[in-house]
């Protein structure tokens, strides 16, 4: 089943390529992303009614790490639509400038509430996945504009939906960002930072498991966007800033929870860290 989830991911994330790579208004083409991302949501609920999970490990992966993917999909280009629209509308810079710091007011409230979640979700642990990922939140309410969600609620949990959402704005905070930018206006985000042109290409030149390490260090501590970002994320980020490709980043990541010593790589920092120290002394 695990392969299935896989696949239709890659499917959509294809889908979503070519037609952001294609002819076509981009009124119109995040319509037609936001269909396809809808139409395989359902494919895969209808699923999973059809093929009962094996084991709760199996629930587990599909509502934490599958789910939240679909969901994020739908969500994200349902918002992107809204945005579009208000750039169509909103005739001056001003306006336009006032409604993304109420988008901001908005996601920002948004990780607030649910900081703790996205935390753990975006830590790697596993050991609240049965209080966090399989129990109803009682405190959590689902937006009004996530109504093909709730059709299926039987089949997902509150879990799902909030990283689903959590996922969406992270990328929609980003858009934002870029869409501030491209007016030419000073961008408001102040733990985003710009992107620098005509510099050297930087690569990572050690090891994917030392890269993998690293990152959970970062993430586990909360260093960046003070904790509000997954895993996935910041592995993406760090990809495309250091030109190199982390491949399968859970099994990397199991393979350094199994060593005697699952910080070599720090360990390792440190000591030289110390060591340049002392020279400079």
């Amino acid at each position: 089943m695990d392969n299935t989830f896989e696949n239709k991911q890659k499917l959509l994330s294809e889908q979503i390529r070519d037609i952001e790579q294609g002819a076509g208004e981009p009124m119109q083409k995040c319509a037609q992303c936001y269909n396809a991302a809808i139409r395989t949501f359902f494919e895969v609920i209808d699923y999973v009614k059809d093929h009962p999970f094996k084991d709760r490990q199996q629930e587990i992966y599909f509502l934490k790490y599958s789910c939240p993917f679909f969901i994020g999909e739908i969500i994200y280009h349902n918002q992107l639509s809204i945005l579009l629209q208000n750039q169509q509308e909103l005739d001056s810079p001003k306006k336009f400038k006032g409604y993304c710091k109420q988008q901001k007011r908005t996601i920002q409230r948004w990780f607030d509430t649910y900081h703790k979640l996205i935390s753990y979700h975006g830590s790697g642990l596993t050991n609240l996945d049965e209080e966090y990922v399989l129990s109803s939140l009682s405190t959590f309410q689902l937006p009004i504009d996530d109504s093909c969600i709730i059709l299926n609620r039987n089949f997902i949990t509150d879990y799902s939906i909030i990283i689903g959402r959590s996922i969406a704005f992270f990328r929609l905070r980003q858009r934002l960002t870029s869409d501030y930018k491209s007016l030419k206006i000073v961008p408001f985000y102040p733990e985003v930072i710009p992107t620098r042109e005509n510099e050297e290409e930087m690569s990572w030149t050690e090891t994917k498991v030392a890269a993998v390490e690293l990152i959970n260090a970062l993430v586990s501590h909360k260093c960046i966007n003070n904790g509000n970002c997954s895993i996935k994320q910041v592995v993406s980020h760090f990809e495309s800033c250091f030109n190199m490709k982390i491949g399968n980043y859970y099994d990397i990541f199991s393979e350094i929870k199994a060593r005697k010593n699952p910080t070599l790589f720090i360990d390792k920092m440190k000591t030289s860290f110390i060591q340049k120290v002392s020279e400079e002394c």
